[in-house]
C-alpha cells in the first residue's frame, strides 16, 4: 500500500481502531513497541548514503532477507509518501530510503554485508527500549 504524508494520521487512525477488534494483532503490537525488551530495530537506509553499487537496485537485487535474515518494511519515495510492506520489485531511487526491521545481530551482519565506509551516517537507528516505554 502507497501513503502520502497528509493521509498517514488518517491511516494510523485507521490502524488502531482495527487493532482493537483483533487481539492478536495487539497483543503483537504492544509486544513489539513496549514489552518487548530486546534488541528490535529500525533503520532508515537512503539512497544517498548507499555505497554507488546499491544505489538503483531493488528489494529483490540486495538479497537482505535472505542473506541477513532482516526485513525491508517500508519504502520512503522521492515525494515522502510511502510504500508498506513493499514488494521485490521496488528499487532503491535518487531521494528514497528503505525501512529495514531486524535486531542488533542482523543489523550489524548488514553493515558488513554492504560494505559502507561511513556506515553510522548511513543508518538512522531507532531503538525500542521498553525503559523508555515506562
Amino acid at each position: 500500500m502507497t501513503y502520502d504524508t497528509a493521509s498517514t494520521k488518517t491511516h494510523i487512525l485507521f490502524c488502531a481502531r482495527s487493532l482493537v477488534t483483533k487481539p492478536g494483532a495487539t497483543e503483537f503490537f504492544s509486544f513489539i513497541t513496549r514489552e518487548y525488551e530486546s534488541d528490535i530495530e529500525f533503520e532508515e537506509l537512503s539512497y544517498a548514503e548507499m555505497p554507488e553499487s546499491y544505489q538503483g537496485k531493488s528489494i529483490a537485487d540486495l538479497h537482505i532477507r535472505k542473506e541477513i535474515g532482516a526485513n525491508i518494511i517500508g519504502f520512503k519515495q522521492p515525494n515522502g509518501g510511502y510504500v508498506v510492506n513493499p514488494g521485490p520489485e521496488i528499487k532503491l531511487v535518487e531521494k528514497s530510503s528503505f525501512i529495514v526491521l531486524g535486531n542488533k545481530e542482523q543489523l550489524e551482519k548488514l553493515r558488513r554485508y554492504l560494505k559502507t565506509l561511513d556506515w553510522p551516517t548511513a543508518f538512522q537507528t531507532i531503538q525500542i527500549h521498553h525503559a523508555q516505554r515506562s
